[in-house]
């Protein structure tokens, strides 16, 4: 039997189910699955994770607010800001009632994190992000690039 604990972003967090169906030119492969969502753990990281950044404990008033917090181990992480303003961007609770890394058009932040220097073949990495993209205006750009 195969587990996985999963959460999915939902406005109420409530509990759902995802049904999955395998299918090859309109064939299906497998009888369909059936996956328990539950979002009852607030989005923790999974088991593992050598890479967790939560903005649910971060702020602008923070000392350290330019350093990025592995919430997997606890150390800071250096970051580079480009054109950030630390005012309506940064670390900030968003229209939803979220709280993010806002991030705006021609700003950028680079997290001096390589979590694939290592040879993670064999050993698997598990890297947990949590983004959201508005408006995007150039598809050549980047969003999210891992190194």
């Amino acid at each position: 039997m195969f587990t996985y604990s999963m959460e999915i972003d939902t406005v109420d967090n409530s509990n759902f189910e995802v049904d999955v169906l395998v299918t090859s030119n309109d064939i299906d492969l497998i009888d369909s699955i059936t996956f328990p969502v539950n979002n009852s753990l607030n989005f923790g990281a999974t088991t593992g994770a050598i890479f967790y950044m939560n903005p649910k404990t971060r702020s602008n008033t923070q000392t350290n607010y330019q350093k990025v917090i592995n919430e997997s181990t606890g150390k800071e992480i250096d970051a580079e800001w480009t054109n950030m303003n630390w005012g309506n961007d940064g670390w900030i609770i968003d229209s939803d009632g979220y709280s993010a890394l806002k991030i705006f058009a021609r700003s950028k932040a680079v997290i001096k994190y390589q979590p694939l220097l290592t040879e993670s073949a064999s050993k698997g990495r598990t890297i947990e992000l949590d983004f959201k993209v508005d408006n995007p205006t150039d598809a050549s750009k980047n969003i999210i690039q891992i190194v």
